[in-house]
Formats: structure tokens, sequence, C-alpha cells
């Protein structure tokens, strides 16, 4: 079984059963165990905590091979019978949860929950051109930060086109890439004549590889400078296009 309550220290390990057999003790019904059960724990952790003290004496520990192997045997002993204890009571349900808590039974963890499809389009911006590359960042457009993705977002995708208008079919845009990096330099393909004007647009994707909404398209020209425009029109992937727009998400950035 993990160690996921169990000290490790020896001294935490005392400190920690004590208060463990200190309440079985004091109320074994409340914990769901008898008084025999909390009987025979409050001597196996008496006889660790005494066997614990009579290793720390200066130099015994060392000296005294008898006293070091009593020690450790004690110690499997209360370890075993405690995470059995502790597995009953956990399972327990007549036993709250404050109950187990003050016993210190850190509870297991509960389903995890799914995360959900991204529901906002991110941000996009053009920073700077640099002859045929261009100088991209992806912003949260809800988050005060710039910089970070939002919650539940593993990454982006990115795509383009070529022409003086961004297009109405999503078939014709043109996967680029995926990238997990916020900023990020995008360059443009060696076909594409100088001066031409390239749009580009994004939509975030989750760790399940399901995509959220597109961005609003932003524009540049090849070894032009910055040409920024938004598109008033938001580009929105038809079902149809969903298919094509998922398959390159398993080409990793």
């Amino acid at each position: 079984m993990p160690r996921d309550f169990y000290p490790r220290a020896e001294r935490d390990i005392v400190k920690w059963t004590n208060n463990f057999s200190s309440r079985l003790i004091t109320d074994p019904q409340r914990y769901t165990v008898t008084e025999g059960q909390a009987s025979a724990y409050a001597e196996r952790q008496a006889t660790f905590a005494a066997a614990h003290r009579a290793a720390r004496v200066r130099g015994r520990a060392k000296s005294d091979t008898g006293v070091t192997v009593t020690k450790e045997m004690a110690r499997v002993i209360l370890e075993a019978e405690t995470r059995k204890l502790v597995n009953q009571i956990r399972a327990a349900k007549g036993v709250c949860v404050d109950d187990k808590l003050k016993l210190g039974i850190r509870m297991l963890n509960g389903p995890k929950r799914r995360i959900k499809r991204p529901d906002t389009a991110p941000g996009i911006e053009v920073l700077d051109v640099d002859g045929r590359t261009a100088h991209v960042r992806l912003i949260d457009l809800e988050a005060a930060i710039i910089g970070a993705k939002p919650k539940g977002v593993a990454g982006a995708v990115i795509l383009s086109y070529v022409g003086a208008q961004p297009p109405t079919d999503p078939a014709d845009w043109r996967f680029e890439r995926n990238t997990t990096k916020c900023r990020f330099d995008f360059t443009f393909r060696g076909e594409i004549p100088a001066g031409e004007t390239v749009w580009l647009t994004a939509y975030w994707y989750n760790p399940r590889r399901e995509i959220g909404p597109a961005c609003e398209a932003v524009c540049t020209n090849v070894r032009s400078g910055v040409v920024m425009e938004n598109d008033a029109q938001r580009l929105r992937i038809a079902p149809a296009a969903t298919a094509w727009a998922i398959n390159p998400l398993r080409k990793a950035a």
C-alpha cells in the first residue's frame, strides 16, 4: 500500500500512532472498532514507542544490535496493524469524514472530474514580421495575465489562409501546426510571394483533444511589416469541418 497517510520518520510515527490509539481507546464504537482491537493496537503502539526511546539512547542504537532489531520488528508490526485498522475505518460509512481526519486518516481522492471542452476562443496577435517569419502571440481573452493558457487547455491549433479576405468555407483553412506555447514563430511557406496577405486563426484544445471555437482571423503581409486587421465575422467550424480539423491534432507541435 502506498505511503498516503503513514509517516516516514520514526518520531512522527510515534506521534501519529499515539493520537490514533488514544482516540480508539477513548471511544472505539465511534470508529467502528471493538474494545479488543483498540486495546491490542494500544499495546503495539506502546511497544514501538518504548523500543524507539531505547534506540535513541546515546550510542546504544549503533552498539546494541538487539535494540535496533527489536525496534524494527515493532515498527513493521505496528504499521501493518495501523493500515489494517485504517482500511476498516475508512470503509465504514458510519464514521464521518471529520472523525476520520481527526484520526489522521487522509481520505482517498474521489473520481476525477472530466475536463470540459474549451468554450472560449483565443485571441491571436501578430507581434512582428521578420522576413518570412511572423512572431505570433495567443491570448486568453478572459484572463488578466497575458502569456497563460486557460485552465484545462493543453494547446492551440493554428490555421492559415492566403488571400485578400478570409474564407467563408471552414474547409479552406490550412492546418499549420499545434502549439502548447502562447508565443511562437510562424514561418510563411516558400511558395507564398512577397507582399501576399496571409490570414491566421486558432482554437484551443484540451488534453482529450476536444476543440473549442475558433477566434477572429487576423492578417499580415509577407515581408511587409505588420498590417493587422480583425475580421468582422467570427469563424465558426461547422460539423463537417470538425473531422477535418481534429485529425491534425494528433501531430503534436
